[in-house]
């Protein structure tokens, strides 16, 4: 008689540790679905406000002898915009941006609403653009192909063979980027370098990019060229980033 009692009260608690257990396992389980469906509508509600912004700052219809970007609507929006980003044949065609931080625009849209996909933006220590020797772009690589997603592409020589040119805009200037090297960087070890006491050391510094690259760019560096560092997040380790060098040219 006693075991019997002993079983029942064995299979109660087993039966009470089951129904917790189940539990738990619903609730984790509508937690993660509730992450998903809210990441994705960020997602939905980020490439939304992009393409709304392109359908208001590109002009279509123009010939070439003005600006195919109209900053004026832009900075009715947004006064931080100093440029527009594009790579031909890809989804990069956004407006870039530089704050009083390296911090609100990696979760704030072009809109300032705050949003996962962030805005393209220049490290607020860069003096004018294309002054310092170095300028530097950030971007979020998405899982859903946004932003800066692409650029890790230029791992493989195909891609760059393809894709030899950004087009940077201003509202005073037009510039050329020529993607120079490319490579994965350990963001715990501080690489990222704005200017350089001599132009050797700031050669060196480029040199040993261009010299470990993950491509073979037919574009020349020497000391007296400026260069835009773009940087995104890399999946190759923790705190991983693939940093993209890239040559100015005006015109």
């Amino acid at each position: 008689m006693k075991k019997r009692k002993n079983k029942r009260k064995i299979d109660k608690q087993f039966k009470i540790a089951l129904l917790f257990f189940l539990i738990a396992a619903i609730l984790i389980s509508s937690f993660n679905l509730f992450m998903i469906m809210k990441g994705a509508s960020e997602y939905n509600k980020g490439t939304d406000t992009y393409d709304d912004i392109q359908n208001i700052a590109i002009r279509n219809d123009s010939d070439g002898s003005e600006s195919r970007i109209d900053f004026d609507a832009l900075r009715s929006v947004n006064e931080d915009v100093i440029g527009w980003l594009t790579l031909n044949d890809t989804v990069i065609d956004y407006p870039v941006v530089q704050g009083e931080d390296n911090d609100y625009y990696l979760h704030h849209l072009y809109t300032g609403e705050w949003n996962s996909l962030g805005t393209l933006f220049v490290d607020f220590r860069n003096k004018k653009l294309f002054t310092d020797q170095i300028s530097v772009i950030y971007g979020h690589s998405m899982l859903n192909g946004s932003m800066f997603f692409i650029l890790e592409r230029y791992k493989r020589q195909s891609f760059y063979e393809e894709h030899k040119e950004f087009v940077f805009e201003t509202p005073e200037k037009k510039y050329t980027l020529e993607p120079l090297a490319g490579k994965v960087m350990d963001a715990k070890i501080p690489f990222l370098q704005l200017n350089f006491d001599t132009v050797s050391e700031y050669e060196e510094y480029i040199n040993e990019f261009i010299r470990t690259s993950t491509f073979k760019s037919e574009t020349t560096f020497d000391g007296n060229d400026k260069i835009v560092m773009m940087i995104k997040c890399s999946a190759d380790y923790e705190d991983a980033r693939y940093v993209l060098l890239c040559k100015v040219n005006e015109g």
